[in-house]
């Protein structure tokens, strides 16, 4: 039903309004994600009989490279041909030999 208003427009009463349907939207669920790292290790264990080897780093001597290895400078020298131990190169490869009995 419509009424004239008082200045000459129409209202509209409750009964004839048109129903509106309400819709909710909820925002896209998110799954937090959690951050991924790598982590690389260096391990000085080896599986029996197989050497190690090592790529000289910036800073490396024979000496530290020995005590990690739980080897002698000597060993590493003998089995890398090296004429001088005091001369390693940064990414020179070593082969690593196996501790003796008793180390």
């Amino acid at each position: 039903m419509t009424m004239n208003g008082c200045f000459g427009g129409s209202t509209t009463t409750p009964e004839e309004e048109t129903p509106t349907t309400r819709i909710e939207v909820s925002p896209p669920s998110t799954v937090p994600t959690v951050p991924t790292t790598t982590t690389t290790t260096t391990s000085t264990t080896r599986p029996p009989g197989v050497p190690f080897q090592h790529v000289v780093q910036a800073g490396d001597v024979l000496s530290n490279i020995a005590a990690q290895y739980r080897v002698t400078v000597d060993a590493i020298v003998e089995a890398n041909n090296i004429e001088d131990p005091d001369s390693i190169f940064v990414g020179q490869e070593l082969v690593i030999p196996l501790p003796s009995e008793g180390n």
